[in-house]
């Protein structure tokens, strides 16, 4: 037979179950997002990182973008550059390399690589008379570029600097002769071309007489012996 003493008193039961019930809801009761307080602080924290963690994404991207347009505007000022470089070394090159049997045809050449008022200089500078005391005297010109820079490129307009040396002969002057030239060559962009709009030689050049006998097969000095 159990004991008496031992068996719970249901005394104030229905205090108890309401207690119970009590806690349970306690336990139980949802902030206004809708997840328990014990769940809503980690999750609010996850939430959190996320947003940092996009907006730092985001900005990455961001930051990307301009570091790649930067670079594709560096690489084409480059390719720009290269191409007005290479443009005023051509038109260097073709003023101070031509015969005097070709004349005409070396002022067609030229006006081709030229635009605006210089193209119809080049014309007037080297008019019938001339070309054809070029073509008694036969006159040989050859230009060497020694070195050549862009020194400004602006929209569609640029000028390069070159230093040229011009080696010729003439049925008067059979020795080779060296001539050492500063130019600086203005240029227009003409439909996607860079063309001369204007050529200048600056300061006095430098004439040196060419000791053929010390000049190899292309007449250019062979080098000293050490």
């Amino acid at each position: 037979m159990a004991d008496r003493a031992t068996v719970p008193h249901d005394i104030g039961g229905d205090d108890l179950d309401a207690d119970a019930l009590a806690g349970d809801r306690a336990t139980t009761v949802r902030p206004a997002d809708g997840l328990p307080d014990t769940v809503a602080v980690p999750v609010r924290s996850l939430l959190w990182r996320a947003r940092i963690g996009v907006a730092v994404g985001a900005l990455g991207l961001i930051l990307a973008a301009v570091f790649f347009l930067g670079a594709q505007d560096l690489r084409r000022e480059a390719a720009v550059r290269e191409d007005v470089r290479e443009a005023g070394e051509l038109v260097a090159l073709r003023v101070t390399t031509f015969e005097g049997s070709d004349i005409d045809d070396w002022v067609t050449d030229t006006q081709s690589l030229s635009t605006g008022d210089y193209a119809r200089e080049v014309a007037e500078r080297f008019d019938p008379a001339i070309r054809q005391g070029l073509a008694d005297a036969q006159v040989q010109s050859v230009g060497t570029v020694l070195s050549a820079f862009v020194q400004d490129v602006r929209d569609e307009t640029a000028t390069v600097f070159a230093v040229m040396r011009q080696t010729y002969t003439s049925a008067l002057q059979p020795q080779q002769v060296s001539d050492e030239l500063r130019m600086e060559i203005e240029l227009t962009l003409v439909e996607g071309e860079w063309l001369a709009s204007d050529v200048a030689v600056l300061g006095p050049s430098t004439i040196t007489p060419i000791d053929q006998d010390a000049a190899g097969p292309s007449g250019d000095p062979e080098p000293e012996e050490g």
